[in-house]
């Protein structure tokens, strides 16, 4: 149930990425514990060879694939390995848990506030998605 709560989100638009360099022009503001952003499955979908470099140059991935919410938890890389420690505050962390702590099954204080805000309404140009193309997809 985890994984599909944490799905259903990033499909609900959770991470925003908003003022950063993948951000959309209608999406929210990054929190602050962002990582997982620069990431080539935001760029372009041919990547010219200048978006790869900027991907392999800034690359904050952490192990992990795509927008997620690092709060509570610290990773360091050991013989290239990501290690997660720490205890998870949201639902948005980018695994099921850490070797210290479960990931919970609901956000941390600054991305609850960010779902509140995401606009769900199909009628509008900025809305993130409709109902239906969850459906769709």
């Amino acid at each position: 149930m985890k994984t599909l709560n944490h799905e259903l989100w990033h499909k609900l638009g959770m991470v925003p990425k908003g003022g950063r360099h993948f951000g959309g022009r209608y999406e929210l503001d990054a929190p602050d514990k962002l990582y997982g952003d620069v990431d080539l499955i935001y760029g372009p979908e041919n990547p010219s060879q200048s978006v790869k470099d900027y991907v392999k140059r800034y690359d904050n991935s952490k192990g992990h694939r795509g927008a997620h919410c690092e709060r509570g938890a610290s990773a360091e890389k050991a013989d290239g390995v990501w290690e997660w420690s720490g205890k998870p505050e949201c639902t948005m962390f980018g695994a099921t848990s850490t070797e210290d702590a479960s990931t919970p099954q609901k956000f941390c204080q600054v991305c609850a506030k960010l779902v509140i805000r995401q606009n769900l309404d199909p009628a509008h140009s900025d809305a993130v998605l409709s109902f239906k193309s969850l459906l769709d997809s």
